[in-house]
């Protein structure tokens, strides 16, 4: 028993290890992929660091930095072919915005404020994810184009991986936009500023995390 232990404790290390390193690059490394034995144990890791992540913020943020993993083994899966094993990592890839919706209706710091920033940070992240999903649909769009590639049921998985990753991060904004109605009635509150003043609060905090109009607009 305590050799099991040891060994979860040896493989938990690892995961957690390669999760902040992809926290730390823009082109992630997509590292053991779907198409290897290792590949479920690799996933198993990522969740279980994810599990042992307090934090709202940072779980959720984590699990923004998994889920790129998850979109570069779908790039390279697709790329060579392996249309069920990218549906793997596509399969995962919605768990894990899942976990950083939930995550994001969690946040709650004693200041308002903070929890305003905490939360436009990662929807800055966030909109790092729509920007990655973008290229890997490009990607695939061309893929279903080249004739003799592809066969007519991996070209239906295909259209259906476009689907999906469209609205994948649908319910996140959601959310998003949700606990930011939520905390502006906080700092209202707290503070008696009025709308105005709160949205030009708001509004400087995306400026400063460098959010984009684009995504603003799509969180409304």
């Amino acid at each position: 028993m305590s050799k099991l232990i040891n060994l979860v404790l040896i493989f938990l290390l690892f995961g957690l290890t390669n999760v902040n390193a992809q926290e730390n690059v823009t082109n992630t490394d997509p590292g053991i992929t779907p198409d290897n034995f290792l590949w479920g144990l690799d996933k198993a890791m990522d969740h279980i660091s994810l599990l042992l992540t307090i934090s709202p913020d940072a779980k959720a943020s984590k699990g923004l930095a998994i889920a790129q993993e998850r979109l570069a083994e779908i790039k390279l899966m697709v790329n060579e072919n392996k249309i069920e094993a990218a549906q793997k990592s596509e399969e995962d890839h919605n768990s894990l915005l899942n976990v950083v919706k939930e995550s994001i209706s969690e946040i709650n710091e004693t200041n308002s404020s903070n929890t305003i920033k905490k939360i436009v940070k990662i929807e800055k992240e966030l909109e790092n994810q729509e920007n990655e999903i973008e290229r890997v649909n490009d990607q695939i769009k061309v893929k279903i184009k080249i004739k003799g590639t592809l066969t007519a049921e991996q070209k239906i998985l295909l259209q259906a991986f476009l689907n999906s990753l469209d609205n994948s991060t649908q319910q996140v904004k959601l959310e998003i936009n949700e606990k930011k109605n939520k905390v502006k009635a906080e700092i209202k509150k707290e503070t008696g500023k009025s709308k105005e003043e709160i949205e030009q609060e708001i509004d400087d905090e995306e400026n400063n995390q460098g959010l984009t109009d684009s995504l603003k607009e799509k969180a409304q």
